[in-house]
């Protein structure tokens, strides 16, 4: 695995930066998915087992887990 991934699923931080990069607006860790039309926040960051993952809440969004991996 790359650095830069290893980065992204250790830092709370990276991750929030790259989910930005790609169109997330954030409201404490809960945020407006950038995989989808979002007009509230329907997905959201979380720390489990020390690795930084995002979760989308809408059932038409299939993506959850780490990112770029």
């Amino acid at each position: 695995m790359s650095s830069a991934v290893d980065n992204l699923r250790q830092s709370e931080a990276s991750l929030r930066v790259a989910l930005e990069e790609t169109g997330a607006v954030f409201k404490g860790k809960e945020c407006r998915c950038p995989f989808h039309e979002d007009k509230t926040p329907s997905g959201g960051i979380y720390e489990k087992d020390g690795v930084w993952r995002f979760k989308c809440h809408t059932a038409s969004v299939v993506f959850m887990g780490m990112l770029w991996m």
